[in-house]
């Protein structure tokens, strides 16, 4: 359970860094060094400190850390609110573009059925 738990945690905190609830501020070359050598001793990291994970499960070599974005509760939510909208016109602009076009193809159609 534990497991499934740090598993959402670590979707959560991706989806707030992909939507710009948070930001991610890399570690400097001597804090990732310092960073992968805990980690080759089999430590684990400080609190609040990432690693960049890796299909091949080697160890990283990239640490970065997470930051609020210095937004109130009812900043984000604004701020979700108008990212929906955004996307929503981009998804009303693509079915406006496809229905034009298959209504130029029909077109297109019943002239060469007419000739």
């Amino acid at each position: 359970m534990s497991n499934d738990k740090n598993e959402l945690k670590k979707c959560l905190r991706s989806y707030k860094i992909d939507f710009g609830v948070l930001c991610k501020t890399p570690c400097s070359k001597e804090e990732t060094k310092e960073y992968k050598q805990i980690l080759k001793e089999g430590g684990s990291l400080p609190e609040g400190v990432f690693a960049v994970e890796y299909l091949n499960g080697s160890l990283p070599d990239e640490f970065y850390t997470v930051t609020p974005a210095g937004l109130d509760d009812a900043e984000i939510k604004e701020y979700l609110m108008y990212k929906k909208l955004s996307m929503l016109k981009t998804v009303k602009n693509c079915l406006v573009f496809l229905a034009g076009l298959a209504a130029f193809y029909l077109f297109l159609f019943l002239i060469s059925m007419l000739f």
